[in-house]
């Protein structure tokens, strides 16, 4: 069955998620939006809104991801060692296999963390302090009686595509050929081997030790009360797996990154320039950010110092990793490399290559944040 604007309402009144009396009343609407899935927001005054993504092409790959990220919300909501988490994702009211059919919280004056940093051109020192409480609250090693539980089997424990890439450039290319051929990322990145010699160096380092989001991004942080930074939600658990915590941590860093290069549209193709792909703002205003955060993190971890050196190195070469994979998603629309995919390539080299001098400058920092900025 494929859900429509005209039967949805039958579809949600046999769910029991819909009163016969919001629609007699008019206190129903339906918004309708598409892309690689179907999505409806559904507005019920004085009601719980509902937000429901069904699939648009029932291949086993989109299938999976929409498993994964009933199975998590599921996981979230009814398991006591994930309570703590249950608290900063939207309400699961339910998954239909057969329809392919995801069911959540709408939260219709919501607004997520990017519109925030644009808006703002910085975050505050709280909402990245919140940003490393909601990620502590589910980066614990799982017990084993976890382990074996049937909905945390499902995950089949991936090392993300862009240490797969690495480990296997070859192999990975031939079982993606479709993707080498429309994005230039991957063949800028088969053709400069230096790159790749410094993204195989870490694919060692990446573990299976945790539930992990997968996907860290500011888009898939939301606010549900603008101003309220208790009221931060995480969304879209479709890349969720068991994993590396600090992949995560890496996806939060890329974020900061990536958003300064979204702020300035304007960088002109070239070749590999370092730090100086950021402007010294720039750069001095993301690692002020990047301190905050990881001393927040580091403290709801509740890490020592070699902790707190170490795990920020390998967040960072991380992080380095991830922005190959934002680099990607930058430029599936252009045959050619655009100039903001070659800035995030920049800043991804330069995390490879020089993040134990990063780290230094980060932990060291003393300047209260943002003192420069606030003027």
């Amino acid at each position: 069955m494929r859900l429509t604007i005209k039967n949805i309402s039958a579809f949600l009144m046999e769910k029991g998620l819909l009163k016969p009396k919001s629609i007699v009343d008019g206190d129903f609407m339906v918004t309708q939006t598409q892309n690689r899935n179907a999505i409806f927001k559904i507005h019920i005054k004085d009601d719980k809104s509902l937000f429901i993504k069904q699939l648009v092409s029932f291949d086993s790959q989109n299938t999976y991801f929409l498993q994964k990220d009933a199975t998590c919300l599921w996981l979230i909501k009814n398991e006591k060692v994930f309570e703590n988490l249950s608290q900063y994702v939207p309400e699961y009211y339910g998954y239909d296999p057969e329809k392919q059919v995801l069911i959540v919280e709408y939260i219709p004056e919501a607004k997520n963390v990017e519109e925030v940093y644009q808006e703002k051109k910085m975050l505050d020192p709280k909402m990245l302090d919140q940003v490393s409480k909601i990620l502590s609250s589910y980066h614990f090693k799982l017990e084993d009686k976890t382990l074996t539980n049937r909905s945390v089997q499902f995950f089949m424990k991936q090392l993300p595509w862009t240490f797969q890439f690495a480990a296997s450039s070859g192999a990975y290319s031939s079982q993606f050929s479709a993707m080498n051929q429309t994005n230039p990322v991957m063949n800028y990145l088969k053709d400069n081997s230096a790159f790749l010699s410094l993204m195989k160096n870490y694919v060692k380092d990446y573990e299976f030790t945790t539930l992990i989001h997968g996907d860290i991004k500011w888009m898939n942080f939301i606010l549900k009360n603008s101003g309220d930074v208790d009221s931060l939600k995480i969304i879209d658990w479709e890349l969720a797996d068991i994993g590396d915590p600090l992949w995560d941590m890496a996806g939060v860093i890329q974020s900061l990154f990536t958003s300064k290069v979204l702020l300035s549209m304007t960088v002109a193709p070239g070749v590999y320039q370092g730090a100086s792909s950021l402007t010294q703002q720039q750069m001095t205003q993301t690692l002020e950010e990047i301190n905050v955060i990881w001393s927040s993190y580091c403290k709801y971890q509740n890490f020592d110092d070699t902790k707190k050196h170490d795990g920020l190195l390998k967040t960072l070469r991380f992080a380095g990793m991830r922005l190959v994979q934002t680099a990607f998603e930058h430029n599936v629309s252009s045959q050619q490399l655009m100039p903001n995919t070659i800035k995030l390539l920049q800043i991804s080299h330069s995390l490879l290559q020089s993040a134990d001098i990063l780290v230094n400058q980060i932990i060291n920092l003393k300047t209260p944040i943002y003192e420069s900025h606030n003027a």
